[in-house]
């Protein structure tokens, strides 16, 4: 006590965002906010989140370069919802995975011009201490870097490939938030935090061709490739990347302390737009397995377009942002999940039009396959089979000279041949020779060859193969 008076016990802290704190919710920000007040405290961390510049200039900002810009009203609602996500899970009743939206383009579309306005919403958009990451870092680098980070926008500038497998396995522990083990030698393990928010990536690649694709990663790893670019034009580029540089870290607060207040009527919003979504779906008669769980994303990023609307005092096209979310989220992947679907349906049809140039094989003593001039492919059978992505096993495939692929899928109205096997390949019905080709090389008339192949019930593919063991057959 200081003469009489009760001495303030300061909170001191380094994580950051939502927490329970004294039984009542609370936003560990620059400070700690809660209901009506705020409680005497100090952020001890190393991220660069304090207020700084002035928030007059940010609000300017979006009013003259952000509003009427539908892409880039999206991408500030992303941002908002990595404040409204952690809060919607402790209060609304519902359990969402961390969205990762990843912009894809060349350098020239704006795409870290948006990154950066994003993570500025929370904090300083560069510098070794932003909230802004980098896929050069190794994914435990990545992880431990969001640890402990429940509502402040994560950035992750200019991804590269690597490994198939690594991908996967980052995309699900980052999305799902989780803490990890990890052995520090002698048979101990070291927890690092998990994280809850939503994270932005930019990149010229796409994430999900190099992905081991299935139903769970698309409902937490979206991706948006516009026709044109992000901002208007190098000019405006340029203005919002000076002016998020000098001025952030004001509005994730400000979000926090409207979802403290009026929860309960954002939480209202969330419901109608789950059930807006979802009449949508039905409404264009949509065919996704997966639309349910990521009306509930749409959802979130659209109740943040309306907490920015009454927070910043904006006057955003809410349709117009609705049709973008809609489209890349809902109808590009169910474009991307038939695609797959009508390529394989076309080889199917070819192989049986033409079945009697498609006769069963076996290999001969010398391990090869004996084809004659006419026939367009042959049919083998496995004796070790394969189950594909719907559950169903095969064990019979159909071997494609690849000229006859090329014709047939340019007959199907498809440009790229590759795409249209990628497509196949997502389903686990392209027998293939290892897990990064599309192809299957195989001996035919004691060459090595290069066909194409894919998984099928042939009832009168009575032959089996010889039952080795190849890459292709452990790809699923």
């Amino acid at each position: 006590k200081m003469e009489g008076k009760p001495a303030l016990v300061e909170q001191c802290y380094k994580d950051l965002g939502w927490a329970v704190l004294d039984g009542q919710l609370v936003f560990k920000g620059d400070q700690v906010y809660a209901k009506d007040s705020t409680i005497f405290s100090t952020y001890a961390g190393r991220r660069d989140i304090f207020p700084s510049g002035d928030v007059e200039a940010v609000i300017g900002l979006l009013r003259e370069n952000i509003v009427g810009n539908t892409p880039m009203e999206a991408v500030l609602c992303m941002g908002v919802a990595a404040t409204a996500l952690p809060y919607a899970n402790l209060c609304w009743d519902v359990h969402m995975y961390n969205p990762i939206c990843h912009l894809v383009g060349d350098s020239t579309t704006g795409k870290s011009t948006a990154t950066d306005l994003f993570v500025s919403l929370g904090g300083n958009p560069q510098g070794k201490n932003s909230n802004l990451l980098s896929f050069s870092s190794t994914v435990t680098a990545i992880l431990r870097n969001v640890a402990g980070v429940r509502g402040y926008p994560i950035g992750i500038d200019e991804f590269s490939a690597t490994s198939r497998k690594e991908f996967s396995e980052f995309i699900y522990t980052l999305s799902n938030g989780q803490q990890l083990e990890r052995c520090t030698g002698a048979w101990t393990t070291k927890t690092i935090e998990g994280c809850e928010t939503v994270i932005l990536s930019n990149g010229e690649s796409d994430i999900l061709s190099r992905c081991s694709q299935n139903t769970g990663l698309r409902v937490r790893l979206f991706e948006f490739q516009i026709e044109e670019t992000w901002t208007r034009n190098a000019q405006e580029s340029e203005t919002i990347k000076a002016v998020v540089s000098r001025n952030y870290g004001w509005i994730t607060p400000m979000v926090a302390q409207e979802l403290l207040r009026n929860g309960g009527t954002y939480r209202k919003v969330f419901k109608e737009w789950v059930s807006r979504v979802r009449l949508e779906v039905q409404r264009k008669e949509i065919k996704l397995i997966c639309s349910d769980r990521i009306a509930n994303t749409i959802a979130l990023f659209m109740t943040s377009c309306e907490l920015a609307i009454d927070v910043l005092g904006l006057s955003m096209d809410i349709k117009k942002v609705f049709d973008f979310f809609f489209l890349h989220m809902i109808v590009r992947n169910a474009d991307d999940a038939s695609l797959g679907l009508t390529a394989y349906e076309a080889l199917k049809r070819h192989f049986a039009t033409n079945r009697t140039f498609f006769p069963s094989l076996i290999k001969s003593v010398s391990g090869t396959y004996e084809m004659q001039p006419e026939d367009k492919g042959f049919v083998v059978e496995s004796r070790k089979g394969h189950v594909a992505k719907d559950g169903q096993r095969y064990i019979s495939y159909i071997v494609f000279r690849p000229e006859e692929v090329h014709e047939v899928l340019r007959r199907a109205g498809f440009s790229s041949t590759k795409v249209a096997l990628q497509g196949i390949n997502k389903m686990g019905l392209l027998r293939k020779h290892d897990g990064g080709r599309l192809t299957l090389k195989i001996s035919v008339n004691d060459t090595t060859t290069t066909m194409y192949a894919i998984w099928a019930h042939v009832d009168s593919a009575l032959i089996f193969d010889s039952g080795e063991t190849t890459d292709a057959d452990e790809d699923w």
